[in-house]
């Protein structure tokens, strides 16, 4: 069996009193020959390595960054509550005497009582699809503040009310779509590979934190805009 050993397509064979040639690497298959370029290959397996590795350090730096902006509004909140407080006490007015006592006017007549209106009973929260209660977020709280660059607070907050009624414990009927923004476990598991979030790969949506929950909405945003939610999508366009 005939072996044909090239260095590169369209490379000659050294000529005779040439230095020795040392192929790539030569694989014999039955009666057909193949030429791997090792270096070729290597290289394109570093290149995916690095770009990866930076795909990731993107994802960490972004989590980072949106970690960093629900302190900062935290804090500032924090602090706006401490100065109100601190301004209520001091614009209390100072104690003044009595005024003298005015001539009481004569009494009138009282009118006759009125029936008091009966009580109003106020709505009970909506269920929890599926039967899973808890976790319900209020119409104004995020567990993580969406990015500054994107929809705003209360677009978000109409599409979470769409899909789930704030219910971070929301389970569809089917039990296919899970937690507050409704993911599939499949979608679920593809933003978590592709934004590096390997610790949330395989986990249920509605067992991790508000705040997690939250962030993997962000990033299936980022990545499809509002196309993953069909119907509530409306809200965030």
């Amino acid at each position: 069996m005939a072996v044909v050993v090239a260095s590169g397509i369209g490379a000659s064979a050294p000529s005779a009193g040439a230095q020795s040639y040392q192929p790539p690497f030569v694989f014999l298959s039955g009666s057909e020959t193949a030429v791997v370029d090792v270096t070729s290959f290597a290289s394109r397996a570093e290149r995916w390595n690095n770009a990866r590795s930076r795909h990731r350090d993107d994802a960490i730096e972004r989590a980072e960054a949106l970690a960093a902006m629900q302190r900062r509004v935290e804090a500032q909140e924090a602090q706006a509550a401490e100065t109100e407080e601190a301004g209520d006490s001091e614009s209390a007015p100072p104690a003044t005497s009595a005024p003298p006592p005015t001539t009481a006017p004569p009494p009138t007549t009282a009118p006759p009582p009125t029936t008091a209106p009966p009580p109003v009973t106020a709505p009970a929260p909506p269920a929890a699809v599926g039967g899973f209660g808890g976790d319900i977020a209020g119409d104004g709280e995020f567990g993580l503040l969406p990015p500054a660059d994107g929809p705003s607070p209360e677009q978000w907050l109409a599409m979470r009310h769409c899909e789930s009624r704030h219910n971070y414990r929301v389970v569809s009927p089917t039990g296919t779509y899970r937690g507050a923004w409704q993911f599939s476990r499949t979608t679920w598991d593809w933003v978590a590979e592709k934004r590096g979030h390997d610790h949330l790969v395989g986990v249920d949506p509605i067992d991790v934190s508000p705040a997690e929950q939250d962030l993997m909405a962000y990033e299936l945003y980022d990545i499809n805009g509002d196309k993953p939610w069909p119907v509530c999508g409306r809200h965030i366009r």
